[in-house]
């Protein structure tokens, strides 16, 4: 009976290891998705962008976004113009997304951009490497689910916005499928 004891008790080890080893994959594959996430964005790996991205769901969820901020703005406007302007306005804004969020775009966001502080543009703050600048903060909350997680980004602008980056589980990898930005605050 001892011969069976040591098979029962090495089979109890093994069965703590693997719960160990489960969690602990669990607790550390968002820190490891971040990070594989800002080096395919550095190194411009389009092919691994396009493999850790849902693109035609994160295409989707940012002209969702961007509609319902637009729309809500040009209503608060009262004025018809405004809503005709948006409406107008708004395949334009359809189709850049459609272009520029893919790997290709997003793999210039790791490319540098020299802006000069003077200039008189919304984005003059994001010179250099955005996309890297972005994903090197330390100043990040990952906030977790089981098949999900957020990563919540503190913006460098005066009002303190955050930007929510949104990944779901897919097997064992994590795909990015929203980026929610803070169309919402005040002005």
């Amino acid at each position: 009976m001892p011969g069976f004891l040591k098979k029962r008790r090495m089979i109890d080890v093994l069965c703590v290891l693997a719960i160990i080893a489960i969690g602990a994959y669990w607790f550390t594959s968002p820190y490891f998705a971040v990070r594989s996430l800002k080096a395919a964005v550095v190194d411009a790996d389009e092919q691994a962008l396009g493999e850790m991205i849902d693109f035609p769901v994160l295409r989707e969820n940012l002209k969702d976004q961007l509609k319902s901020a637009t729309d809500r703005w040009a209503f608060e406007q009262g004025e018809p113009e405004a809503i005709a302007g948006m409406a107008l306005t708004w395949p334009i804004v359809d189709r850049l997304i459609d272009v520029y969020v893919t790997p290709a775009g997003f793999a210039q966001l790791g490319t540098k951009v020299d802006v000069p502080d003077d200039a008189n543009i919304p984005f003059a703050a994001l010179s250099g490497s955005f996309g890297a600048g972005i994903l090197n903060q330390e100043d990040f909350v990952i906030d977790r689910g089981l098949r999900s997680f957020s990563l919540h980004i503190q913006t460098k602008n005066e009002k303190g916005d955050e930007i929510e980056v949104v990944f779901e589980g897919n097997g064992l990898n994590w795909t990015l499928v929203n980026v929610i930005l803070p169309l919402n605050s005040q002005g």
